[in-house]
């Protein structure tokens, strides 16, 4: 997919993001049953009308056929959200997610490139991310030379509780949602 380029987010493409944002968010489950995109639980155009550099942190990829197939967003120290909260010097990847028919064609590794870019250009001194366990995005990163961070035993026990407090029989190990009942990674990389 050598043809796909990474541009900065314009309005023409929030309507693509948000579908590309549903897509990948219905794979991750709450309590293994509860889809996480099943709401409108963020909106880019408000985010950026709360925090306008946040739209400069937005990257998609484009395709030849002007399509976009995939995006990334990243946060930095001071900018809104409720799941992290960065630390001086960090870039943090919050969302990054290709569309299921361009995933295995190298456009995640060009987002995690435009990313780290971006946050070398603003003197960033290490990236971060979390990712669901299971998640095959754990080997590119890898790769890519993120290192998975041990976790705190009180975060280890707290993202267990759904596995105690929903059927396991819903979404077994192995399905298509890699849902392991909230297991998640931190993984951190130098720049």
């Amino acid at each position: 997919m050598s043809e796909i380029r990474i541009q900065p987010i314009e309005d023409v493409h929030i309507q693509d993001v948000d579908r590309i944002r549903r897509t990948f968010l219905n794979t991750k489950h709450l309590c293994c049953c509860i889809p996480v995109g099943i709401g409108p639980f963020w909106d880019l155009a408000n985010d950026f009308e709360k925090c306008p550099d946040m739209k400069n942190v937005v990257g998609v990829a484009i395709s030849p056929e002007k399509e976009v197939v995939g995006f990334c967003q990243l946060l930095f120290k001071g900018m809104p959200d409720m799941l992290h909260k960065c630390k001086p010097g960090e870039a943090h990847v919050l969302v990054l997610a290709v569309d299921e028919e361009a995933q295995g064609m190298g456009v995640g590794s060009k987002l995690l490139a435009w990313a780290e870019e971006v946050a070398r250009e603003r003197k960033s001194t290490f990236m971060s991310l979390e990712v669901v366990n299971g998640n095959p995005a754990i080997g590119l990163y890898e790769r890519k030379g993120y290192v998975i961070q041990k976790q705190a035993l009180w975060k280890t026990v707290l993202l267990m509780i759904p596995y105690f407090c929903c059927s396991p029989m819903i979404w077994g190990a192995g399905s298509s949602t890699y849902c392991h009942y909230g297991q998640m990674h931190l993984m951190t990389k130098p720049l």
